[in-house]
């Protein structure tokens, strides 16, 4: 006979008082066990949700000192200054238009990638617009060679957009990984 069906038979043999007993003693045990299993659960979740707690308590303290700041920059700055930034803004802005007779800095930059070859790596562009509506571009960045460096200077002399090439002697003073920086200034 299977153990399940002589326990039963066991348990109903047993007089009334000890059942009682033996089912009271058996809801005290499986309450204990979900306690623990519940209290267990709760400590296991304290300790995984406690870094994201501090993390949310520090972005938090980051963010409010940050939205401090920008309140007092906005109450520093005065009338002028901001003046001043938005007439910059729109210098800037100009810089990149395009007009009928101007350049566009997005197709210089474009025909300067186009010109370096695989030893080349460009690191910057840097641009200025000069009073006779040319511009002036600085480029910099790392040769592996001179001679990767010295073909990338002579293509750049040799497209129509670009008057002037001005690369310096001293760019050429290391043998490998190069740093240099190109100046050149557009021919219109």
């Amino acid at each position: 006979m299977p153990t399940k069906i002589i326990l039963f038979i066991m348990f109903e043999l047993l007089p009334i008082t000890q059942k009682k007993a033996l089912k009271k003693e058996y809801f005290f045990r499986l309450a204990i066990v979900i306690l623990a299993s519940l209290l267990a659960l709760s400590a296991i979740s304290v300790v995984l949700l406690t870094p994201s707690y501090f993390l949310s308590v520090v972005r938090e303290k980051a963010i409010l000192e940050e939205f401090d700041r920008a309140v007092k920059s906005k109450d520093t700055l005065s009338e002028q200054e901001l003046r001043t930034n938005v007439n910059k803004s729109k210098e800037m802005l100009e810089l990149l238009k395009s007009g009928e007779s101007k350049i566009l800095i997005k197709s210089l930059i474009s025909k300067i990638i186009e010109k370096k070859n695989a030893g080349i790596a460009i690191n910057s562009f840097s641009v200025n617009l000069s009073k006779k509506d040319k511009y002036e571009l600085l480029v910099s960045g790392t040769a592996k060679k001179r001679e990767d460096l010295k073909m990338f200077a002579e293509s750049l002399r040799s497209s129509k957009e670009f008057g002037s090439v001005d690369l310096p002697i001293s760019n050429f003073a290391k043998i490998a990984d190069i740093d240099f920086s190109v100046t050149l200034k557009t021919a219109n």
